[in-house]
């Protein structure tokens, strides 16, 4: 099918092997390669909008939803592992850390996500970070991250010790 998923896209990543994938407000994905597009069909795993695309350093392709969950894709875009485990947070933005570690900006502030094997993932809110509504993650590649929030400025996470320090 040559056509998009949804008119409504949220994201997308440029990817290796020239692939564009764009995430749509119903939860799937259509992926642009060699002039024509694919359609993932997720709707039955992500029931909520596809807020960010990334791909680890191995090469999979993790699809976050705002509130339903992230669908694991390898590189040749078999679902691996669907995580569930994320329904009290809206998410609106994800990073990989310098150690492919991946972290939400969710409503409630910054989390970072374990993954334990099982369809369920484990999130964790960063203690002493603001409960406010995270609006970007951006990887520093020295072991920090920058967060910016929708109220409360800029912060720099120490990703190792998760020691917090406001940037004014």
């Amino acid at each position: 099918k040559d056509s998009l998923a949804d008119n409504f896209i949220e994201c997308s990543l440029s990817a290796t092997n020239d692939r564009i994938l764009f995430g749509h407000n119903n939860g799937n994905v259509s992926i642009y390669q060699n002039g024509t597009f694919d359609i993932l069909h997720l709707e039955k795993f992500l029931t909520s909008k596809i807020v960010q695309i990334l791909q680890d350093k191995e090469g999979n392709f993790y699809l976050i939803s705002q509130s339903s969950g992230i669908c694991i894709l390898d590189k040749g875009l078999n679902i691996l592992h669907v995580q569930q485990g994320l329904e009290d947070y809206n998410v609106f933005t994800a990073q990989f850390d310098s150690n492919n570690r991946l972290w939400l900006g969710t409503d409630l502030g910054i989390v970072q996500v374990k993954f334990n094997g099982s369809s369920k993932c484990e999130a964790s809110i960063i203690s002493g970070f603001p409960i406010t509504t995270v609006t970007g993650i951006t990887n520093t590649q020295n072991n920090r991250l920058l967060v910016s929030t929708i109220d409360a400025g800029l912060y720099s996470l120490d990703v190792a010790s998760s020691a917090i320090d406001s940037i004014k």
